[in-house]
């Protein structure tokens, strides 16, 4: 699979995925540019908001006292799952949150994303996904 990135992004050198969508053997369909990246932005946003949905609904019914605090306490920590540059956040980025972006969409992914080897947290702009998260 050949996939193009580019270097010159304006978030301090990292590189962004700029291949089209792929098919079952994982080759780019279209030299898709932006509207890739785009799309898999928009996949990974959709699906940290339902993750935080779900965390949200849990700590709801779990406790009932301290709610504001509870929900602040919980984003808090998703958020810097999420965001912040750790092993744990890398480790989740790779295995948990990798699966649930593949079991809600499915074609997303090529197939040099979906290696465990394959640092999909460093292959999105988190600004952006930042961004895309507070309009959601």
């Amino acid at each position: 699979v050949r996939s193009t990135y580019l270097k010159n992004a304006p978030s301090g050198g990292k590189k962004y995925r700029t291949g089209g969508m792929s098919n079952a053997s994982g080759s780019r369909l279209y030299g898709g540019g932006d509207i890739s990246n785009m799309i898999l932005l928009e996949a990974v946003a959709r699906t940290c908001k339902c993750i935080l949905r779900n965390m949200l609904r849990e700590a709801v019914e779990n406790d009932r006292r301290c709610l504001d605090e509870k929900q602040k306490e919980v984003m808090v920590n998703f958020l810097n799952l999420l965001f912040c540059h750790t092993s744990k956040s890398s480790g989740y980025w790779k295995r948990e949150f990798r699966q649930k972006v593949q079991e809600k969409y499915p074609a997303v992914l090529t197939k040099e994303e979906e290696s465990p080897l394959f640092d999909l947290k460093n292959s999105l702009s988190l600004e952006m996904l930042l961004k895309r998260l507070c309009t959601l």
